[in-house]
């Protein structure tokens, strides 16, 4: 694929992260949640925590959206697992952005300061650094564009990015529908 075709797929889906994340902050959970339906809670989880859960603008949209399906009655366990899928899925697309915007910023100082950070650990801590990480509440963007301009293996990172992913999700669903009881 020649350059300008790289730059044209880049310069879309970077488009369409920007127009969606947008269109989830115009709109609203709450309004999501209306306009698809209860029965359709872990479609919308999907779907919000694969758009919306992607950028660090966005990340209050699908955090209030799973809390919200949570504390509807939904199973922690399965937005879990379904939210957590479409994280990573939206996640994904970062570390394709980082990938290949890699030859734009190629000489920055501090892409190369976390390369060299990264080939220090110890191959197998670079995945529990990853895990931890990425089932926290810091934002996931970032990182997995650093991971994909620094030229790291997208493979090694799929078990834990998934796994985190999961985890987080399920840390917030759990935590609103566990913490909603303590104050009944």
């Amino acid at each position: 694929m020649d350059e300008k075709k790289r730059f044209i797929i880049f310069f879309i889906v970077l488009l369409f992260i920007i127009g969606w994340s947008f269109f989830v902050y115009q709109i609203g959970p709450e309004q999501l949640v209306e306009r698809i339906g209860v029965h359709n809670g872990y479609l919308l989880a999907f779907l919000v925590t694969l758009f919306g859960g992607s950028s660090t603008f966005t990340s209050l949209a699908h955090v209030t959206t799973v809390s919200t399906l949570a504390l509807g009655g939904l199973s922690p366990f399965i937005l879990a697992l379904v939210g957590g899928v479409g994280l990573f899925l939206g996640d994904s697309v970062y570390f394709y952005l980082g990938h290949r915007g890699r030859k734009v910023v190629s000489d920055n100082k501090y892409v190369n300061m976390f390369v060299k950070w990264i080939n220090k650990l110890p191959h197998w801590s670079v995945g529990i650094v990853v895990y931890v990480y990425f089932s926290s509440f810091m934002p996931n963007d970032f990182m997995l564009i650093l991971f994909g301009l620094g030229k790291y293996s997208y493979k090694k990172l799929v078990i834990p990015l998934l796994l985190g992913d999961i985890t987080f999700i399920f840390l917030v669903a759990y935590l609103a529908a566990q913490g909603i009881k303590l104050f009944n």
